[in-house]
């Protein structure tokens, strides 16, 4: 699928919103100020984000790859 799905993109930002309120909500009951620019300049969040991100692409790579098995068996199925 190629293009921007609107209805995903609205979705996405919705959860994202919630998420945030959720932390803001959370940091408050323990008397902390969540500063959500200053935590993406943080070592530690940006390399948990980058490993996050790795491990999403490869299990993304393998599922595409199983797809593509998929796919090339029922092709060989239907030509015999």
């Amino acid at each position: 699928m190629k293009g921007l799905d609107i209805n995903r993109w609205q979705d996405l930002l919705e959860e994202c919103n919630t998420l945030r309120k959720e932390i803001i909500n959370i940091a408050a009951e323990y008397d902390i100020e969540w500063n959500e620019t200053a935590d993406e300049q943080d070592r530690k969040v940006v390399a948990a984000l980058k490993e996050h991100r790795k491990k999403k692409s490869t299990k993304k790579d393998d599922e595409e790859k199983d797809v593509d098995d998929d796919t090339e068996v029922k092709e060989s199925t239907k030509s015999n």
